[in-house]
């Protein structure tokens, strides 16, 4: 059994409906760093093994009708030497929106 905390949870949000925005925000910053890292494995291989490797049409055997993954597909279309997703411009100020939740873990860490 884990041990319980002795702080109460609902004094740690000051503002429900930006704690709610903030993870939002983070869920999907990490969502846009987990794809960024599978793509840089899969330029690895490509590398390692001689591979050419069609990003674009990759994202397209994986979308489904996700926007997330065509603005994906749209970011390696456009530049196919990006080096990586989180140096496109789309996915770059997403990114730099999701700082918030930092704030909540730290005022979290504090109490």
């Amino acid at each position: 059994e884990l041990p319980q905390s002795d702080v109460d949870p609902s004094t740690l949000i000051k503002d429900k409906k930006e704690f709610i925005k903030a993870i939002q925000q983070d869920v999907y910053a990490s969502k846009i760093a987990s794809y960024a890292q599978g793509f840089l494995l899969l330029a690895e291989a490509s590398k390692q093994f001689g591979w050419y490797l069609n990003y674009g049409a990759i994202t397209l055997l994986w979308r489904g009708g996700s926007r997330f993954l065509g603005a994906i597909k749209k970011a390696f279309d456009s530049n196919l030497n990006l080096a990586n997703l989180l140096l496109d411009n789309f996915f770059k100020d997403d990114i730099a929106k999701a700082h918030n939740f930092r704030g909540y873990v730290s005022d979290y860490d504090d109490n």
